[in-house]
């Protein structure tokens, strides 16, 4: 049997979060599954308790870290790194703290599973489908501009094969904006992106976005595709939706977790991959309505709604 190990999982997401509980459920089920003995401890990373979660780490030497989302990986990586205390993360490539080790040789315990959104893939799709490629595209993002405008720094960066795309990325704080900017970016591209946070407001004052309402906008007023990059995007009228799920991050963390602490892999020969799982689903109504027909070797790979 093997020895027993600790490893610490340090959580950006609020407590109770889908994406910390299921990322830290799929992280351990993979290491049990491959026969990993150990124990296993969670906290959440607070900004102000930064400095007393380093003593924790001190005091408790965990054989290794696991940490989950950009807040913590940001604030904690660099200290990490100096105590030379095997570090995989789960992160997204705008994070300026580990973006360095995407090219570097990787000498400073650190790597781990970078976000993707793999919209080069998605607006393939859309091309397939339409049956030519797309020269203008509009990205809508929603909600305070911190919290969403890197996603559409990804979907910049991830297009960045394609230098014809005229790509027109837009902001709205608030719902009644955004309706407004989304229908004006259907005027003047073929292919739209319209990302909304689950909690976005009417107004300043108002209440949260009931999801059916942007389904029934959507449908009567969006006459172009469109893309989405969650598992209710379809659900909210998008044509098209490629998902990546929390518990595929941390399987696939975990993979390299054991490749490190059984197999005795360094670090530095275990590169920063990409996410390599995704759901693709194809709302069949959506694309009918916009005149679409799906071709067969884009159903076959596909979930249709």
């Amino acid at each position: 049997m093997l020895a027993a190990k600790t490893i610490l999982i340090i959580h950006s997401f609020a407590v109770g979060s889908v994406w910390s509980t299921q990322m830290e459920s799929g992280f351990i089920e993979e290491l049990e599954k491959s026969g990993f003995v150990g124990n296993f401890e969670s906290v959440y990373f607070l900004e102000e308790k930064k400095d007393e979660l380093l003593q924790k780490v001190d005091k408790k030497r965990p054989s290794a870290i696991l940490i989950t989302g950009e807040l913590a990986c940001e604030h904690l990586v660099d200290s990490l790194s100096k105590k030379k205390i095997p570090t995989f993360f789960t992160s997204v490539p705008r994070t300026e703290t580990p973006q360095k080790w995407l090219n570097s040789d990787n000498k400073n315990n650190v790597t781990g599973v970078f976000e993707k959104t793999n919209i080069e893939k998605s607006l393939d799709i859309i091309e397939k489908i339409m049956g030519k490629k797309a020269k203008a595209v509009g990205i809508l993002v929603g909600g305070p501009l911190e919290n969403m405008k890197n996603v559409a720094l990804m979907v910049k960066y991830e297009l960045r094969s394609r230098p014809e795309i005229i790509l027109t990325i837009e902001h709205a704080e608030f719902y009644e904006a955004w309706k407004l900017k989304l229908v004006s970016l259907n005027e003047q591209n073929e292919v739209l992106i319209p990302l909304l946070p689950y909690a976005m407001r009417d107004s300043s004052a108002g209440k949260e976005t009931d999801w059916n309402e942007v389904g029934t906008f959507m449908k009567s007023h969006v006459t172009k595709p469109t893309i989405g990059l969650s598992r209710m995007d379809c659900q909210m009228e998008r044509m098209i939706s490629i998902s990546r799920q929390p518990r595929d991050f941390g399987i696939q963390a975990a993979r390299m977790v054991y490749d490190h602490l059984v197999d005795g892999i360094t670090l530095n020969h275990i590169p920063i991959e990409f996410i390599k799982t995704f759901e693709l689903e194809i709302n069949k109504k959506e694309a009918s309505r916009l005149g679409f027909t799906i071709p067969e070797d884009v159903a076959s790979h596909a979930k249709i709604i």
